[in-house]
């Protein structure tokens, strides 16, 4: 019996799990190894479509009737507020449906159900992980518990320790989050994003709760700052705020060997659009062609790298053009991923160009880009560029 064993277990380690419990043969064995120990960032969470089909057909999970399980929301689509004089919609094409749930709770709503429905296929290990090593075709797990070997391995234990292996994002404007939980059930079914004088806000509505995330510099606006415009935002005189700073970035090279990094171990690219969920869930779908012999590890690394590439040019094309604020963050913003467009071959060759000719269907499906060109159409249309849609 083959073995995948996915290393970590915050929600793209549980959401890997789902995808090869459901998509590998039965003499594959899939396990979850990880430190119970080590806390997961909860804040709320967006999805984009993958993960409520994965959890029904892994777990038998579904919003219609476990919708209380995760605190759970139907997403239909992202609505922009603030960044043009008018509301931005950004849909999710029907008859699909993405989630707002509550991360803190995936694994425990996930591995009952995961064990009732594949028994034998699913293994749990809890251990403390000091160590993946490529060996003899196999991998090697250190734990404090000892070493095990698996077949293939999935890494999801969280920021890389060193970024030496990466690329570290010349396009993202944003590198702090402030995040409020308001105690009161949201009321609307898309992910918001309000853009303010400091940068954007996120707001996720949940059965039972709402988070908000104020996203900004800080290398231009101070903490103390963007806490005093959150308490004008909300209203409050005191807030009770979770602080999380970040690098955008992404891996030079995914997978090593029989070892493939996923989740922020592999990129993570600011909120906006949650394309970063999407991106985690194709790496799933890539390892899975890698493992069938259909993909080598150079075309893995190749389509993922570009993968990521796409992810940061789309969330450059959306801030290229600003917001209703003229402040300095968005005038950084705007200059910032404006360079980022102007200077990038990927941007040009196979998003303009193959929009404006007659082949890009065929080019498309060659870069297997997951974005999809009704993405690219719609937010050239709504937010007022027309590089390759007529105005009205």
């Amino acid at each position: 019996m083959k073995t995948i064993a996915v290393v970590g277990v915050g929600t793209v380690g549980v959401i890997s799990l789902a995808h090869f419990l459901t998509y590998m043969p039965d003499d594959f064995k899939i396990v979850s190894i990880h430190d119970p120990n080590i806390p997961i960032f909860g804040i709320g969470e967006s999805t984009p479509i993958n993960p409520p089909d994965i959890f029904y057909r892994a777990g038998d999970w579904s919003l219609f009737e476990s919708e209380d399980e995760l605190d759970a929301t139907v997403k239909f689509g992202i609505k922009y507020t603030n960044w043009r004089e008018h509301d931005i919609f950004s849909h999710v094409s029907p008859p699909s449906y993405g989630i707002h749930l509550n991360n803190f709770k995936i694994k425990d709503v996930m591995f009952p159900r995961f064990q009732k429905k594949w028994k034998e296929k699913f293994e749990i290990v809890e251990a403390k992980i000091t160590d993946l090593k490529n060996v003899d075709n196999m991998v090697d797990v250190v734990t404090d518990k000892g070493t095990f070997t698996y077949d293939y391995v999935v890494d999801c234990r969280g920021w890389p320790e060193s970024y030496d292996d990466y690329v570290i994002s010349n396009a993202a404007p944003l590198n702090s989050c402030l995040v409020q939980m308001v105690p009161e059930p949201g009321t609307w079914n898309y992910t918001h994003h309000i853009a303010h004088e400091n940068g954007w806000m996120f707001g996720i509505p949940l059965k039972t709760r709402q988070g908000w995330g104020y996203l900004y510099n800080d290398t231009i606006t101070t903490r103390e700052e963007a806490e005093s415009h959150i308490k004008q935002l909300f209203n409050k005189d005191e807030v009770n705020l979770k602080e999380f700073k970040f690098k955008n970035f992404y891996s030079k090279k995914p997978l090593e060997g029989r070892i493939i990094k996923n989740g922020n171990r592999i990129m993570f690219m600011e909120p906006l659009e949650g394309f970063s969920g999407s991106y985690y869930y194709r790496v799933c779908q890539v390892f899975t062609d890698f493992i069938y012999g259909v993909m080598s590890e150079e075309r893995v690394n190749e389509q993922l790298v570009w993968d990521a590439q796409d992810a940061e040019n789309v969330m450059a094309f959306i801030y290229h053009g600003g917001s209703k604020f003229d402040t300095p963050f968005w005038k950084m913003a705007k200059e910032k991923t404006g360079n980022h467009l102007k200077n990038n071959e990927r941007f040009e060759r196979y998003i303009v160009g193959d929009i404006n000719n007659s082949n890009r269907i065929q080019r498309l499906t060659e870069i297997r880009s997951p974005l999809s060109m009704r993405l690219w159409e719609n937010h050239d249309r709504s937010f007022g560029y027309h590089y390759f849609t007529p105005k009205d």
